[in-house]
């Protein structure tokens, strides 16, 4: 553990080993303090079992789960302020 919380400039208490992504993703959105009012945001590229995770955690806080869509070749489909606009104070 002290390599890992020398390199990653780290307190040892704030590392969490876990077994992959996908389950250091259950880790978080398992812990997440979600309300009814929040909302997490994602783009329509983001891992499937990702958006499974976290709409499993909106659906249990009352919370929403809002996709963007952005093209598959990198362009911006809409500009980074109208992006910014969906963006509430209830955003995560």
């Amino acid at each position: 553990m002290s390599v890992w919380r020398v390199f990653l400039d780290a307190d040892a208490e704030s590392l969490v080993f876990v077994e992959n992504a996908t389950d250091g993703m259950n880790v978080v959105a398992n812990s997440f303090p979600l309300r009814a009012d929040d909302e997490v945001l994602f783009t329509d590229h983001e891992y499937g079992a990702v958006v499974r995770i976290w709409q499993r955690a909106c659906d249990a806080a009352g919370a929403r789960l809002t996709t963007t869509a952005h093209p598959r070749d990198g362009s911006p489909s809409i500009s980074p302020e109208a992006e910014f606009s969906i963006i509430a104070i209830s955003t995560i």
